[in-house]
């Protein structure tokens, strides 16, 4: 009787191992990279990496893809990271390297790529570009414009237009910069200017600049306006000022006085009160 029990050990033992070894899964990604990327020219010292992992059985081997052609290892600089599955990166890149690239993972049992990837040089202010001043009483109103040089792309579709705190960078300081969400007193309209409802003495920081960016998902496009600097003067603070309207949605130049919009097409309605 232990004789048969033994057998019957073996048996189960080889025939799991032989399933083991006939296992096969395709690749799957559980490391993948943004969609879009963007970089400054002429800095030697940046690096991008484009993140790419895929697991699977047997192991998955890499390809990647520049606007559909098939990337040679080394070439341009780029090379895969033996410790990071098929992540790539490029030192100091410049216009050759704006593209769409696509990582491919392959094994005996199948192929799997990630969406494309935009990878493409950001706009930075102009060397002439000039600082607007607003100075605004404690209490009081004030519209900041998204506008300056170089123009933005405005094209089909419109560009998303988002306002940020940006402090530029001076001797040991870096740049940093900090988005601006929306909220009761303050809000951005659908022309892409910055309305306070009424501004506080925290308004006005010490070398900070407000400043809009505007990105063309089409051009996959990203520039910056003219920043504005905001002093707040608050001598005299405004405690009482009756509402008024400062912005609301204006009907299209070919739709008379009403605001005309498709069947089932979402459709924001805006208006801005300060005060």
């Amino acid at each position: 009787m232990a004789m048969i029990n033994t057998a019957v050990v073996v048996i189960t033992a080889l025939f799991t191992t032989v399933m083991a070894q006939d296992m096969k899964l395709p690749p799957r990604f559980i490391v993948q990279p943004n969609r879009q990327y963007y970089f400054k020219v002429d800095d030697a010292t940046f690096t991008q990496e484009l993140p790419c992992l895929a697991e699977g059985i047997p192991e998955p081997y890499y390809e990647w893809k520049k606007n559909g052609q098939l990337l040679s290892v080394g070439t341009r600089g780029w090379n895969y990271k033996t410790n990071s599955g098929g992540t790539i990166s490029i030192n100091g890149p410049s216009f050759s390297d704006e593209g769409y690239y696509q990582c491919l993972a392959r094994n005996t049992d199948g192929m799997v790529a990630v969406s494309t990837i935009a990878f493409f040089q950001r706009s930075t202010f102009p060397d002439n570009q000039t600082v607007e001043t607003k100075v605004v009483r404690e209490g009081e109103n004030v519209t900041m414009v998204c506008s300056g040089k170089p123009q933005f792309p405005y094209a089909a579709p419109n560009p998303t237009i988002q306002w940020e705190l940006y402090t530029p960078a001076s001797g040991s300081v870096k740049e940093t910069q900090a988005i601006l969400p929306d909220d009761k007193r303050r809000q951005v309209d659908e022309s892409g200017a910055l309305r306070f409802a009424f501004v506080t003495r925290d308004d006005s920081q010490p070398n900070q600049q407000y400043r809009c960016s505007a990105y063309n998902s089409f051009l996959k496009l990203s520039v910056f306006g003219s920043p504005v600097t905001l002093s707040v003067d608050t001598t005299k603070p405004l405690t009482n000022n009756a509402p008024k309207l400062m912005y609301k949605t204006e009907p299209g130049p070919s739709s008379g006085p009403s605001v005309v919009f498709l069947k089932g097409q979402n459709r924001t309605l805006s208006c801005i009160f300060a005060g």
